[in-house]
């Protein structure tokens, strides 16, 4: 048998990838395995991304590392020789530009994707960028660009060479004649979001083995799409999928296609679709997404014999006839999503004996022995009922089950013991006001050995969970459900959510949960009381968004606690908070004002590095009532007018916002009287709205001009333009004196 230290950095590096960033952070400080969890953690770093998105910047990972500019991202690289990240994402251009001339070091043996936005050009694009590219090279692997094909006006060749992937997402008309042996010369994924004709197929790279496009729809009764054959992967999106298209495309010939998607543009819209034409597809296909069962031209099981992962996302509206959708399957399949209506009968008909009187209705869809996933959806139907036969399907090998779907759910037979994930979530806008559905029930989950996640949302069935669950569960969700009482045994549970329910006021008799909990979730309840003793290994506890005025015992091995959108302040009675905890949040608490923050023992809570009041009544505040410990403070909307003490005595904090008070002349008379405002690790001040006057943002840009570490400061325009260049308006130029 192998041993770590036998294995390749490389195997090492995949295997930790598939591991979630929490536990790779707690293996920072193991010798070895830190410094390739450091890896994993950092693996992708994003440079420049706004605190606030729109629209405009992708969804990202939660767990990806942001840094505000390429300055920063020299400093991370500094702080630890561990940290190496492998893909770095600039969301400005520019910076790259920036590290390129001042870190060169820092873009070795590292992919770098640029993402260019109408806000860091004029319009149309510039070719400035493309200038300064020139006087610093550097590599680049992928590019996002708005600007459609006129690559001339803000690229360069030298640019383009090393690029593998390309996206262009304007809606402008697209010229693949501009990607050539010369411009893109190495480009191995391309994504147009442009329409294009399927006949322009033609002249895409030959050498392309990724290819997401928008189609549009054809007349055409028989069409071979001319498609690159070296292509791995491909995405069709088909334009105006709300009429019947009736060609048959032939992709047969593509040999190498392991992924194939295709799908309508509008697919998030609830019009009614057409058909996508029928599909003949390649018999190497290793995924494959349709919307239609019937687009595929033959019988599935028969053509595509390597097939692993199946998902099917609806069922053609002239095919909902009960009983006669059959669903071939390959045996090679090990992940199948499919609508209900393949397994859905009148609820009338959801029996063991109808089902055996029945035997050409109950064999109409054969699942693998070797099916690893099962996912079921759609139907708020509640006449309806989903039917699991496990006599006949009895997947012994399946590991997780997710079913989405208000209509009822019958499982006949054993359930696979070796299921480790089960989620069943009807429809939460449906929740309360249909008739009570059946659900699976709750006593044959004890029996489910292997079972570690388990996830209940929009369940109806009953006000009392009272449940014994396996031994092995570690996660348990049961969000947006009608529980008042909680009766839940599970030896070794860590995780448990029971957000949006309807608990009102707890106590130990209605509320009764595993000492192990380490994290507990009850926040959007309507809870006015909270008397129950919780668990001593509790490290996290939401209560957000309930009318709790007083929160009593707390354990003291808390480190996390979120009372956003609470009543605490309208009674007398404050909460004693855990000298553990590291992250507190009391934001939106209208009720908490500079009486009630006096008599908390925040100042003893000496661990506490994050704490939130926003949006609460506090008209003053003494700083010294909070920990000297904080890192981040957030005080913005409170009605502060007067602040007693100088952020100066919080050492570490560096971050604070303060916007939306009244804080005219606080800067400037704390430079005046003490010489300085923050201390020396501060980076970021927010003071938009403060009714600042320029005396006050000169001091203030003074003060933060002599911080090394000072990054942001966000303030009103005017007021800037009236001050001197001190500080603020210089110091993005400080990224020219980068030391790599």
């Amino acid at each position: 048998m192998a041993h770590f230290h036998d294995l390749p950095d490389e195997v090492i590096d995949i295997i930790l990838s598939q591991v979630p960033n929490d536990v790779l952070k707690k293996l920072f400080s193991v010798p070895i395995l830190g410094s390739f969890a450091k890896r994993a953690v950092y693996s992708t770093v994003v440079i420049n991304f706004p605190k606030v998105p729109d629209s405009r910047y992708p969804l990202y990972d939660e767990d990806t590392k942001f840094v505000s500019n390429s300055s920063q991202y020299v400093k991370l690289l500094q702080s630890d020789p561990d940290i190496a990240p492998k893909r770095i994402i600039f969301e400005n251009p520019f910076d790259a530009i920036v590290l390129a001339r001042t870190c060169p070091s820092a873009l070795a043996n590292v992919s770098t994707k640029l993402r260019f936005r109408r806000e860091h050009f004029r319009t149309p694009a510039s070719s400035a960028f493309a200038h300064e590219y020139l006087k610093a090279p550097f590599r680049v692997h992928s590019v996002e660009t708005p600007y459609g094909f006129d690559f001339d006006d803000y690229l360069c060749l030298l640019l383009t060479r090393n690029v593998r992937a390309l996206s262009v997402l304007g809606k402008k008309a697209s010229d693949l004649k501009s990607i050539s042996s010369v411009f893109f010369s190495r480009l191995s994924s391309l994504e147009i979001a442009a329409p294009l004709d399927a006949e322009d197929f033609r002249l895409l790279p030959k050498y392309l083995k990724k290819f997401v496009c928008l189609m549009k729809r054809t007349v055409a009764r028989e069409m071979k799409l001319d498609l690159p054959e070296s292509l791995e992967e491909l995405n069709i999106d088909i334009e105006g999928a709300d009429e019947n298209m009736r060609c048959n495309f032939d992709i047969s010939h593509l040999a190498n296609l392991k992924h194939l998607q295709v799908l309508p543009y509008d697919r998030l819209s609830w019009r009614q679709r057409g058909l996508l034409g029928s599909w003949q597809v390649p018999r190497n296909l290793r995924k494959l997404a349709v919307w239609w069962a019937r687009m595929i031209d033959g019988e599935l099981a028969s053509t595509c014999t390597r097939l692993i992962e199946l998902k099917i996302e609806e069922v053609y509206d002239r095919d909902t006839q009960d009983y006669r959708q059959e669903l071939s399957i390959p045996n090679s399949v090990r992940y199948l999503c499919i609508p209900h209506s393949f397994i859905s009968y009148v609820k009338e008909d959801a029996t063991l004996k109808f089902l055996k009187a029945n035997p050409t209705i109950r064999t109409r869809v054969r699942m693998p022995d070797g099916l690893k996933g099962l996912e079921i959806h759609g139907s708020v139907d509640t006449r309806r009922a989903i039917v699991l036969d496990f006599h006949l399907n009895k997947l012994p090998q399946l590991e997780y089950l997710v079913v989405r779907s208000q209509a009822n759910l019958i499982t006949l037979g054993v359930i696979p013991k070796s299921l480790t994930r089960l989620e069943i979530a009807g429809h939460r806008y449906w929740t309360y006001w249909t008739e009570p559905v059946r659900c699976i029930d709750f006593k044959k989950l004890q029996f489910l050995d292997n079972l570690t996640e388990l996830m209940l949302c929009g369940i109806n069935k009953t006000f009392h969970f009272k449940c014994k669950l396996p031994d092995s569960l570690r996660k348990l969700v049961s969000r947006e459900c009608v529980f008042r009482t909680i009766h839940i045994e599970a030896a070794s549970l860590k995780y448990l959510d029971l957000s949006r329910n309807e608990l009102a006021n707890i106590n130990n008799d209605r509320f009764e949960i595993p000492a192990s909990v380490q994290e507990l979730n009850l926040s959007s309840n309507t809870m006015h009381t909270m008397d129950v003793l919780l668990p001593d290994s509790l490290q996290k506890l939401d209560l957000s968004n309930n009318r709790l005025a007083y929160i009593p015992n707390l354990p003291d091995s808390l480190e996390v606690l979120n009372c956003h959108g609470n009543q605490l302040g309208k009674r007398d009675r404050v909460p004693i908070f855990p000298k553990a905890l590291k992250w507190l949040r009391l934001s939106a608490n209208t009720d908490f004002t500079f009486s009630f923050i006096e008599k908390l023992n925040l100042s003893q809570c000496t661990q506490l590095t994050n704490l939130i009041l926003w949006q609460t009544s506090m008209d003053r505040l003494n700083l010294s009532c909070l920990p000297r410990s904080l890192v981040t403070l957030n005080l913005s909307s409170c009605g502060i007018s007067y602040l007693m003490g100088i952020f100066a005595h919080f050492q570490r904090l560096e971050e604070v916002n303060l916007s939306h008070n009244s804080l005219n002349g606080y800067f400037a008379h704390g430079m005046g009287v003490f010489g300085i405002v923050f201390a020396s690790k501060i980076k970021v001040v927010q003071v938009v709205g403060c009714k600042l006057s320029v005396c006050d943002v000169q001091a203030l840009q003074y003060d933060l001009s002599l911080k090394r570490n000072f990054e942001h400061l966000l303030v009103e325009r005017d007021l800037l333009a009236a001050t001197f260049p001190t500080g603020l308006e210089t110091r993005p130029r400080k990224m020219q004196k980068i030391k790599c």
